[in-house]
């Protein structure tokens, strides 16, 4: 059986006639843009590009969910089908925080139930030695000072 999605750059095979002697040359380079343009359309077709079918994959999705009235019962909306105008509609507001800046200026103070060093548990940091010390043991008090609230600002007498 075929893998879904290539292992690693070798499983990519790209020939182009051109003399250019880079690989992918600018030819190859723009097929594959234009690729990544189609599958952020529409990301079944790199489905179809591997001989997978939409509907087969996706009732084969449910089958394996079985949860009740998805199997064999067709859904009032796949799951996997958002409604969303396209990217190109979307540019003037693309960046903005969609939450206006009181919102976002509360959700910023609201107290944090996360331990203060989860990133370094979640991620440790490489084994690197600063002035005979682990980075690991140098981050963990700058994490515990972060998560401090701030001071209360001294009033002018």
């Amino acid at each position: 059986m075929r893998p879904l999605f290539p292992r690693s750059a070798a499983d990519l095979e790209m020939h182009c006639s051109c003399p250019d002697w880079g690989l992918p040359c600018k030819h190859l380079a723009a097929v594959c843009y234009v690729l990544a343009e189609e599958f952020d359309r529409d990301p079944f077709g790199m489905l179809a590009w591997r001989g997978k079918d939409r509907d087969e994959l996706l009732a084969a999705l449910r089958r394996i969910q079985g949860s009740p009235g998805r199997a064999g019962v067709p859904a009032e909306r796949d799951a996997l089908e958002v409604p969303a105008p396209p990217l190109a509609e979307c540019l003037d507001g693309f960046w903005s925080p969609g939450l206006s800046p009181a919102r976002l200026r509360a959700l910023a103070t609201a107290p944090n139930s996360a331990a203060p060093d989860l990133l370094l548990r979640m991620f440790p940091p490489p084994p690197v030695q600063v002035r005979k010390q682990d980075l690991a043991d140098l981050l963990a008090p700058a994490y515990q000072r972060l998560a401090e609230p701030d001071p209360e600002p001294e009033e002018p007498a």
